[in-house]
């Protein structure tokens, strides 16, 4: 999720909070095991910190959380390592509508 995008979500979720770092702080912070950790059963929730990841604090039902973020979508371009939506081919030869240099092009 793009930094905009972002922006909105914590504007629409501002009764709530959300924490972005690297896992490994993050996970030290909830504690590692149980005897690290700082409430009951937070230990668990380190174990699941991967990739890219954040956590969402809220009071909400958890009904309304899972719901908003499905029916969440936005445009945005491919990064690399995207997989297309969609194949395009391109017959062999010239572009008629594309000449490929200046020099094509009658004036």
């Amino acid at each position: 999720m793009r930094n905009t995008e972002l922006k909105e979500v914590r504007q629409e979720w501002k009764h709530s909070r959300f924490f972005f770092g690297k896992n490994k702080v993050m996970s030290l912070a909830l504690g590692r095991t149980a005897e690290e950790e700082l409430k009951t059963g937070l230990h668990k929730v380190s174990e699941h910190l991967s990739q890219q990841c954040g956590l969402l604090f809220t009071n909400q039902p958890s009904k309304d959380v899972q719901q908003y973020f499905k029916d969440y979508s936005t445009s945005d371009y491919a990064r690399s390592g995207s997989q297309a939506p969609m194949s395009i081919e391109l017959p062999a030869g010239p572009l008629q509508k594309h000449p490929l240099s200046t020099a094509d092009v009658s004036f």
